[in-house]
């Protein structure tokens, strides 16, 4: 079967910045340039793409995402991903250069300013899927869990490895359940496969400044859960594109007094989370020769297939 490897980029600078590996630098023109970002992150695409194997998709985000933004102002008066440093121009400069040098080796790099890599991915993953492959997702961003299913796996980045690539935990439908509570943000949660979308419209979500509703800590979530799959929920249809089925479900749930508002919340909260509608090129294969080339014009060596 055709597979796909979808990378999302946005977490890998920061490792190899912030989690102590030697800087890398190098002279063009009299000029020194760091590097760091492009030598370690083209490296680890490298591996995880298979050597240039499969058809290959890194995203990348440019700036906050607009639609999105907006829509949080509009729905609860926040402001999206609020409190969030910037980083030094170095390291945005960095990720600039990997850009230029994934592009010139043949890469399928996706990067739309006011469009967040995750709307992407998820297109990209939905679209692929139709068309019959495997598609693996590296990513450290809970919000792609939703995406899990016989065709689609996530290899989600954390301190343990599952799977065949370090860091990495690979989660897929058979042992999602199981591995989403290795999460800190999900620990402790009763989260069956398919529902951590309706997870996060109803706790949401800390680092994105989107806001929970209010009263449903651990133990009443897990007990309102618990009621949903008595009921015979069909959790297989509780993904972002099946919305209506959701709020079917809530619509005939009986709430006590302490719910109120509830099912506005969620209704706000998909106004806001739900994935943009895109239409984008496709991907294909890169030539691991082509991007060594452009590779070592600023001395990165790849690695190559064991």
């Amino acid at each position: 079967m055709k597979k796909i490897v979808i990378i999302d980029y946005n977490g890998m600078p920061y490792r190899y910045i912030y989690g102590g590996a030697p800087q890398l630098w190098h002279t063009v023109n009299g000029v020194a340039i760091n590097t760091t970002i492009p030598a370690y992150t083209i490296k680890e695409i490298v591996r995880l793409s298979g050597y240039g194997d499969n058809e290959l998709a890194v995203v990348m985000d440019m700036g906050k995402p607009i639609e999105r933004s907006e829509k949080l102002v509009e729905a609860f008066g926040q402001v999206y991903k609020e409190g969030r440093k910037s980083q030094m121009p170095s390291f945005y400069a960095g990720i600039n250069l990997t850009e230029e040098i994934l592009r010139l080796g043949g890469v399928s790099v996706y990067r739309e300013k006011g469009i967040e890599a995750d709307d992407i991915i998820y297109n990209l993953a939905r679209e692929k899927e139709s068309q019959g492959y495997k598609v693996e997702i590296f990513t450290n961003d809970s919000d792609l869990l939703c995406l899990v299913n016989a065709d689609i796996t996530v290899y989600f980045r954390g301190k343990k490895t599952l799977g065949e690539f370090k860091n990495y935990i690979r989660i897929d439908r058979d042992n999602f359940e199981e591995y989403v509570n290795e999460f800190s943000a999900t620990k402790g949660y009763y989260i069956p496969y398919n529902s951590i979308y309706f997870f996060k419209l109803l706790r949401g979500d800390k680092a994105d400044n989107l806001p929970a509703f209010k009263g449903y800590g651990q133990a009443k979530y897990n007990d309102f859960m618990w009621t949903l799959a008595s009921c015979a929920t069909d959790f297989k249809k509780f993904r972002p594109e099946n919305f209506d089925y959701i709020l079917e479900c809530l619509e005939q749930f009986e709430y006590d007094g302490t719910d109120s508002g509830l099912v506005e919340h969620v209704k706000k909260m998909h106004y806001v989370m739900e994935f943009e509608a895109l239409e984008l090129s496709n991907p294909t294969r890169y030539d691991w020769t082509k991007l060594q080339i452009e590779c070592s014009r600023y001395r990165i060596t790849l690695p190559q297939w064991k």
